[in-house]
């Protein structure tokens, strides 16, 4: 694949993203506050809000797994589209981030507390 390849590619992904992100969040957030499905689901079962992420991120990662299992020449998914798969591991990442940044916004974590990450 060529770099421009690469680049269309990366942004006809991310656009659709976007799309994904802003049509699923209305249903399991509303539009309100678009972190409230973690924050609800973690009060009924006793966990953290970034531990459901967790879990969500790994339901579609482990259907991505067994994908490449199934099909490794040419990855598939039996139920939904492949790239759909791809598409919300990706946003799920990108709620993972939105939980940090809210919880750095609102105080809960010192902004210094970021880097020792680093070290």
């Amino acid at each position: 694949m060529k770099p421009i390849e690469r680049e269309q590619t990366t942004k006809r992904i991310f656009d659709d993203c976007m799309k994904l992100a802003q049509s699923k969040g209305i249903e399991y957030s509303g539009d309100v506050d678009v972190l409230s499905n973690f924050k609800r689901v973690a009060d009924a079962i006793g966990v953290t809000k970034y531990q459901v992420c967790l879990v969500y991120m790994m339901k579609h990662f482990d259907s991505i797994c067994n994908g490449i299992k199934s099909n490794p020449e040419f990855p598939r998914d039996k139920s939904e589209p492949f790239e759909s798969r791809i598409q919300d591991l990706i946003n799920y990442g990108v709620l993972l981030q939105c939980l940090r940044d809210e919880d750095m916004l609102n105080g809960d974590i010192l902004y210094t507390t970021i880097y020792r990450d680093w070290e």
